[in-house]
């Protein structure tokens, strides 16, 4: 999977308890990476605004820079936005396709609106095309709406009409492809056990079953393989109830896709984890070590609505806020947070205090001036620009 598209924050920040200079050189240098090939660079501020420095802002005209408590990404700031969702009602087709398409394992199940109701992996969509244990009436019983079935095998219907409201019923499949006498006497049996009026029996151009199927009052009868039906026997159908539907699929490709019609709310994994939007990526990595669960919803803390998903794959290296300090060079004076971010320079006019930590090398500017002001106007000039 991709990283997010969002790109994260780049922030030009002084110390806490700013000063004018603090704020004044965040601006300045937030202004100069923009102008040297950092557009996302803004200027922001970990403290409130002194009268002094709001005077000044206002004399120049100048906005005053964003406030900003925190520097640590968040779960929201790193997790992917356009995420392949399934609905609860889609059928094991629709979903294995969806699936297939965007190459991933693992989708979140959401209602309509936008809260998380559960996870479908792959392998639970085994679960509807061989449910329990592979064998009997198991493989034969389904949970399913014949609205669903017409649909997914582009089916139409001539017999009794489909159920408008499109509710999922049990049903018991019947392949029509045994002799007659046979299918016969299945169906005696049915009727005589009482549950004939769950059977869906399925067969092709096969008049004798067609008629067996209706007489005997099967729930269904699917025609496969473009086959039509004699009008007597589909008017048949309609005095007794049985829905029709003629499908050009065969036999063999209508049972499989039949099975595909299923919906996912039956397979899919209701007990999830869930993650908040504002939780710190540190904090997180460590809660989700010890679960099973790949891939997390992601949502708005508030509304509880899904607004990406984070995978444990995203936690192993994940994406930093990029931070320019100016004004101080060490971490008890600078915004909280500042050890997960990505510092990539520091310009500074005071003492060196010793605890500053990169990863990476970066820029380091620290002169005995009156102001960081006056090294980023320097910047400023030795770049031919005017501040």
């Amino acid at each position: 999977m991709e990283r997010p598209s969002r790109r994260l924050p780049f922030y030009v920040i002084g110390h806490r308890n700013p000063d004018t200079d603090a704020i004044c050189s965040a601006i300045g240098n937030a202004a100069l990476l923009r102008a040297t090939g950092e557009p996302d660079a803004t200027a922001a501020r970990c403290g409130a605004v002194p009268p002094r420095t709001a005077w000044v802002l206002e004399r120049a005209g100048v906005p005053t820079p964003e406030l900003v408590n925190n520097v640590r990404s968040t779960a929201g700031m790193i997790c992917r936005r356009d995420v392949v969702q399934i609905c609860p009602g889609d059928t094991f087709l629709a979903a294995y396709r969806r699936m297939l398409a965007s190459g991933v394992r693992c989708v979140p199940v959401t209602g309509d609106d936008g809260e998380p109701l559960g996870m479908l992996r792959y392998s639970d969509l085994l679960e509807l095309l061989v449910p329990g244990d592979g064998s009997g009436l198991a493989v034969r019983t389904l949970h399913v709406s014949l609205a669903k079935i017409a649909s997914t095998l582009q089916a139409d219907s001539v017999g009794a009409s489909l159920p408008e409201n499109g509710e999922e019923e049990d049903l018991i499949m019947l392949v029509g492809a045994s002799s007659q006498s046979t299918i016969d006497r299945r169906l005696k049996q049915a009727a005589k056990d009482g549950n004939v009026g769950q059977y869906l029996v399925v067969c092709g151009d096969r008049p004798v079953v067609q008629h067996y199927a209706i007489t005997h009052g099967a729930r269904a009868l699917l025609i496969t393989g473009g086959n039509g039906i004699e009008p007597q026997l589909r008017e048949l159908a309609k005095q007794n109830g049985v829905v029709i539907m003629l499908c050009s699929h065969d036999t063999a490709s209508s049972t499989t896709l039949i099975r595909c019609s299923r919906t996912v709310r039956h397979v899919m994994e209701s007990d999830f984890q869930c993650v908040l939007e504002s939780e710190p990526v540190s904090r997180l990595r460590k809660s989700v070590a010890v679960l099973e669960q790949t891939l997390f919803p992601v949502v708005d803390p508030v509304e509880r609505k899904m607004v990406g998903v984070i995978s444990k794959s995203d936690l192993i290296d994940p994406p930093r806020m990029m931070v320019s300090l100016v004004d101080h060079n060490e971490y008890a004076q600078a915004v909280p947070g500042i050890e997960e971010a990505h510092v990539v320079e520091v310009i500074d006019h005071h003492r060196l205090a010793g605890d500053l930590v990169s990863r990476e090398p970066i820029r380091f500017l620290n002169e005995p001036v009156g102001s960081t002001s006056t090294l980023v106007g320097r910047k400023f000039i030795h770049r031919n620009l005017e501040p």
